[in-house]
């Protein structure tokens, strides 16, 4: 009925905040001002067309106001709806929620996205190039990358990849050098990522050791302290 409107429309609008700038009040007596008939009128029109309201983000309607509009409406306040079979004509099991679905786009700008970097922070941890284009980072390479460069045979560039390009900090400093000098004077050692792995299991009480290609045991755990 006309007061359950007037109510409502007091909770939700405060005084001068009605979508045209209306009082509440005169709101309230304009509809008490109607006879019953051009009330039912009114409602129907706007049951048949909907009723537009602003949900802000945050301060939306809340569960309660969404229950009492379908109450007002005539309608279940759970939302659901029996629906039908459309080839057996018999009812669903399980009332169904019925209404519009709503699919914003997000906006994406293609000068946002755009980064690039040759050398930048790295973790002081792992000693690995930060992520995000926010940091100044590097290109993540993951599980699946590594898989699809290993299909395709680029020993090489996964190697470059997973040291010198990443965390191997004697490499680094000899590509460079390298670089500047015009030669090929560098290969590829030990991750720190892989050193910080030993550090931790050795917290653990695990001596790790290692046996490079002569086939000559090294004590990997001890060399790593004594270069660091």
């Amino acid at each position: 009925d006309r007061k359950e409107i007037t109510e409502f429309l007091k909770r939700i609008y405060s005084v001068g905040d009605t979508p045209d700038g209306q009082n509440v009040k005169a709101i309230e007596d304009f509809l008490n001002s109607l006879t019953d008939q051009e009330f039912k009128e009114i409602v129907q029109e706007y049951a048949e067309y909907g009723i537009p309201m602003a949900t802000p983000v945050f301060e939306g309607a809340s569960e309660e106001h969404i229950k009492e509009l379908l109450r007002m409406a005539g309608l279940p306040e759970d939302g659901k709806t029996v629906l039908y079979d459309g080839r057996t004509g018999e009812p669903f099991d399980m009332r169904v929620t019925v209404g519009y679905m709503h699919m914003l786009k997000l906006i994406h700008m293609v000068d946002d996205k755009i980064h690039a970097r040759s050398t930048g922070p790295y973790s002081l941890v792992t000693q690995q190039p930060l992520g995000g284009r926010a940091q100044f980072g590097g290109q993540r390479l993951g599980e699946m990358e590594v898989w699809a460069l290993e299909a395709h045979g680029a020993a090489y560039t996964l190697q470059e990849m997973l040291t010198v390009k990443s965390d191997d900090i004697e490499g680094r400093t000899k590509v460079y050098e390298s670089i500047v000098k015009g030669k090929y004077m560098y290969s590829p050692g030990i991750p720190e990522s892989f050193r910080v792995l030993v550090r931790e299991l050795k917290a653990l009480g695990l001596d790790v050791r290692c046996e490079n290609g002569a086939n000559m045991p090294c004590d990997q755990v001890k060399k790593t302290e004594e270069e660091t």
